[in-house]
């Protein structure tokens, strides 16, 4: 990428995602320079929050609090 992302990026896909299939995102790591991840999230499809809301929270908080630490 010409302008690379920077910033700390947690991308968390539903396996069974009919709206947008995993593969589609396949790749996307090149445009970041910073920490980058992500996660298929078994058991979901496109409405991760509500569908695997628990996994999904827990997941997140784990990353901010590994990115950005409270002081």
């Amino acid at each position: 990428s010409k302008h690379p992302i920077t910033q700390p990026f947690l991308y968390l896909h539903g396996e069974d995602d009919g709206c947008i299939h995993p593969d589609m995102t396949l790749g996307q790591k090149r445009h970041f320079s910073g920490p980058f991840e992500e996660e298929i999230v078994s058991d979901a499809g496109h409405f991760l929050h509500l569908e695997a809301s628990t996994r999904v929270t827990n997941r997140s908080l784990s990353w901010l609090r590994q990115h950005w630490p409270t002081p």
